[in-house]
């Protein structure tokens, strides 16, 4: 085994070495919780993994619209009654044609190569591991078509820096002659967001995607001229190779109480149901729970997602924008919520907008439950709208 720091290494120089060693293994790469790595075979890439469930290829293909939550939540179950791996399932039951896996996957590791490439701090090491359950579609990306992808990448990435400068904060949005039912999934969630009044540093905490896979969404929508110039301070660079360095916010469900294996089933009914009564609150806990039981479940990770990402619009949408402003009222009835004994504190006797509120507790509390607070509050006087 070989290790060292990624500070000036050459990602393409470490892959070169590795492969001279031994004719299969995986090269790691790790950077305070995130992890990425890349397994090689014969002196070709044969797959990547991550520890961020963003990055799991099932969210891949829901993200890009290969496949919905309920046709991977079938797969899911055919594949533990018969232990089949993933990807040949999607195949072998028509939910996904194996070019479409095939490109996920390679999409995938060029994603887990260029953002560890990225990291300006972190760990290397290589081993002669070889995962045992591999995507089950083969892949073979040799060294110089990775280089070339790594550098089209580069090219990529200043375009996305620069439209970044250009959008703001807050972009515009043109949707005028648009079939927003035709973009992928994942473009569909960050224009409604948009839309909502939400900035770009709030739409990459929310979109269920690694940052950096969400900004080549966002470059996507600008250079189709769906999104345009708009108002706020952009990103900077430092905020970026930030961004770029954490993982997303889809990995770490909160505030929950694992439920046992034998009520799941249960919880995944009841979650469904208040989802299509549009109780979003009541999809979210047990989604929640769900995800928390089985954290490498992608069905649970999406669906609890999908069920914050349509109550924050309904927020947004119906009760107040993000810059809505809110102050104190006289309330009826007792407080027992820690979020809202949260808010409330806050508050004292000063004006705040949702915006504000939702960014002194994001790393408290998950925005879709800040803002059921905020709408309990309301609804108990609490809270008052300031006009």
């Amino acid at each position: 085994m070989a290790s060292g720091t990624l500070k000036g290494t050459s990602l393409i120089a470490l892959l070169e070495t590795a492969m001279r060693s031994a004719s299969r293994g995986r090269i790691v790469f790790m950077n305070d919780e995130s992890v990425k790595t890349l397994f090689w075979e014969n002196q070709t890439i044969t797959g990547a993994s991550s520890n961020d469930p963003s990055e799991y290829l099932g969210q891949y293909l829901i993200n890009e619209g290969h496949i919905n939550v309920e046709q991977f939540n079938r797969a899911y179950q055919t594949q533990l009654e018969t232990d089949v791996r993933m990807a040949q399932i999607l195949q072998l039951v028509g939910l996904a044609p194996v070019d479409a896996i095939r490109e996920a996957i390679v999409t995938k590791i060029v994603d887990a190569a260029f953002i560890a490439s990225s990291w300006q701090n972190g760990t290397w090491l290589f081993d002669e591991e070889y995962p045992s359950a591999a995507s089950g579609v083969e892949v073979r990306l040799s060294l110089p078509n990775l280089s070339n992808a790594l550098a089209k990448r580069q090219d990529e990435f200043l375009r996305i820096m620069e439209t970044l400068r250009v959008l703001g904060d807050r972009p515009t949005v043109n949707i005028l002659d648009r079939d927003l039912p035709r973009l992928k999934k994942i473009d569909q969630q960050i224009v409604n967001l948009f839309l909502v009044g939400k900035s770009i540093r709030e739409v990459l905490r929310l979109v269920p995607a690694h940052c950096y896979i969400a900004l080549r969404h966002i470059l996507a929508l600008a250079e189709s001229g769906v999104l345009q110039s708009g108002s706020g301070s952009p990103l900077d660079e430092g905020e970026i190779f930030s961004c770029l360095s954490t993982k997303s916010a889809l990995s770490a469900p909160q505030d929950v109480v694992p439920c046992s294996e034998q009520d799941a089933a249960a919880i995944y009914r009841a979650a469904c149901e208040a989802m299509d009564k549009r109780q979003y609150a009541k999809a979210i806990a047990n989604f929640r729970a769900l995800a928390a039981f089985n954290p490498h479940n992608v069905v649970f990770k999406d669906a609890l997602n999908n069920a914050e990402y349509h109550y924050i619009l309904h927020f947004y949408k119906e009760v107040l924008p993000p810059e809505g402003r809110i102050r104190k009222g006289p309330g009826i009835g007792a407080i027992s919520d820690p979020v809202e004994k949260k808010i409330l504190s806050l508050m004292g006797e000063a004006i705040f907008s949702v915006r504000d509120i939702v960014g002194y507790l994001a790393d408290q509390a998950p925005e879709s439950r800040t803002l059921a607070a905020l709408e309990h509050l309301l609804s108990r006087k609490y809270l008052i709208k300031v006009k």
